[in-house]
């Protein structure tokens, strides 16, 4: 399992050159960017931009993970190897809910 600061991360107004900080939730900062030598202000917008997206694209997609099993009538808890796979749950099950469990 991964350690990480749990929910979505956002950032403060532009520009991050005056203000640097990632953060998540409310005030937990989890990151100061600091841009030095040859990158332009839109470079440096941009990668705060995909950094914030990319984070908050991991929490999506194990939310999507939890829906897919839910809505097929599955127990998100459960085996997560495929051959230890309650009847009639498919492969995917299975490792949908190992790649929670790593998450």
């Amino acid at each position: 399992m991964s350690i990480r600061t749990k929910g979505r991360l956002g950032r403060n107004i532009p520009p991050i050159s005056h203000y640097p900080t990632l953060y998540a939730g409310r005030n937990t900062h989890v990151a100061v960017m600091v841009t030095r030598g040859g990158m332009d202000a839109a470079e440096a917008e941009a990668n705060a931009d995909y950094i914030v997206k990319a984070w908050n694209a991991h929490d999506d997609l194990c939310s999507a993970l939890v829906q897919a099993i839910e809505s097929m009538g599955f127990s998100v808890s459960g085996p997560t190897d495929h051959r230890a796979a309650e009847d009639g749950e498919p492969m995917w099950v299975c490792n949908a809910r190992l790649a929670l469990s790593l998450s």
